[in-house]
């Protein structure tokens, strides 16, 4: 075999390591050089692959090595569209189409080098992206990412339908709780849910990365089992959501989302589940509404004067927040109306009285 060349342009793995991969096996990966790529095409187990050009995220990829095929030596390529989370977790599309024979999104040449638009021909579908995770890094602490603001919360009715439809429980006692730890998706399995059971033996998912398309939003989940088989439980999901109310529709696609997969329906996958849950019972979401939109009418004109039970200290654009139900009255008599438009004198700073209560003034609104 000829060595044909080495790297000449990076890819962005941050890591000389091996990383795992929704759908495959792990794969040893670095700044230059995919090492080791199985192949399905008979006498030849596995090759190298470098980056040869870079065209914004889409790298072209070259094989270090020929092969032979029916006797006659064929190069081989490969371009991948690839996006990073974080310096352990990223996200790839394959931007050359299925080869047949090959069995594999590659490109052959027997003459010649083709150009980065023959090989880099597909277009990039963004609902179907593929995980790519470093091994050990949920052992290792770098699986933190916050799952996305609107699914921070508890719901604790939960209805699962498996993908061949004839599976469907309405699973009493089951939850699902983003609320606990921010960074996880958490199913608390009922034993009635036994036959309709996601992707996860333990129902814990760390948050990896979201994209919103529409009225979905596109999740991509690591599996905290500690093991998993591949043919009922896998490493990687997609979870596809909307929010309509307090009710959550969601589908749970193992590996990746399809291009016709949706928060309510699986499209062309084979294998998933379909979720409906409801009734919020805890909540770290306050509103859609970012704290910079957040109204000055929060806080007062001026800083409160002359409330001898409380220390209250006003922070800017910060909503305060009264514990422990306090008694409020009207101090005077105008509206609140004329009070935003003309202020008070400077003995007059406030439009209410409270008689007793707090101010949390560090309460997390997120």
């Amino acid at each position: 075999m000829c060595i044909i060349t080495d790297a000449t342009c990076d890819l962005p793995f941050y890591y000389d390591d091996e990383y795992e991969i929704a759908g495959r096996d792990l794969l040893h990966m670095n700044s230059s050089m995919i090492v080791d790529y199985p192949l399905s095409i008979p006498g030849t187990s596995r090759r190298n692959f470098g980056c040869i050009e870079k065209q914004g995220d889409i790298y072209l990829l070259k094989g270090t090595e020929e092969v032979n095929i029916f006797g006659q030596l064929t190069t081989l390529y490969m371009c991948l569209e690839i996006r990073q989370v974080n310096n352990a977790t990223y996200y790839y599309y394959y931007k050359t189409g299925y080869h047949q024979f090959l069995q594999d999104y590659l490109f052959g040449s027997k003459i010649g080098e083709p150009s980065f638009v023959e090989v880099c021909s597909e277009t990039t579908d963004e609902k179907a992206f593929i995980m790519i995770s470093k091994k050990d890094s949920y052992d290792e602490g770098l699986l933190n990412t916050t799952c996305p603001q609107d699914i921070l919360a508890v719901f604790d009715n939960v209805n699962i339908t498996s993908s061949s439809g004839t599976k469907t429980t309405g699973c009493p006692g089951t939850t699902v709780d983003a609320c606990t730890d921010r960074t996880t998706v958490a199913f608390t399995y009922n034993s009635t849910c036994a036959v309709a059971k996601m992707t996860s033996a333990g129902g814990m998912y760390s948050c990896l990365f979201s994209k919103t398309l529409g009225s979905d939003t596109y999740l991509g989940v690591w599996n905290q089992d500690t093991t998993v088989d591949g043919s009922n439980t896998f490493r990687f999901s997609c979870f596809v959501y909307s929010i309509i109310g307090d009710v959550l529709y969601a589908t749970e696609t193992p590996t990746a989302c399809t291009s016709t997969t949706t928060s309510t329906n699986l499209g062309s996958a084979t294998e998933g589940v379909t979720i409906v849950a409801w009734n919020i019972i805890s909540s770290r979401h306050l509103s859609n509404s970012s704290e910079s939109d957040l109204p000055d009418v929060f806080k007062p004109k001026q800083s409160v004067q002359d409330l001898t039970m409380i220390s209250a200290i006003f922070k800017e654009r910060k909503i305060p927040v009264i514990m422990l139900t306090p008694k409020v009255g009207p101090m005077y008599s105008d509206t609140l109306d004329d009070y935003l438009r003309s202020g008070r004198s400077y003995s007059q700073t406030s439009l209410f009285r409270l008689d007793s209560g707090v101010f949390d003034e560090d309460l997390d609104m997120e």
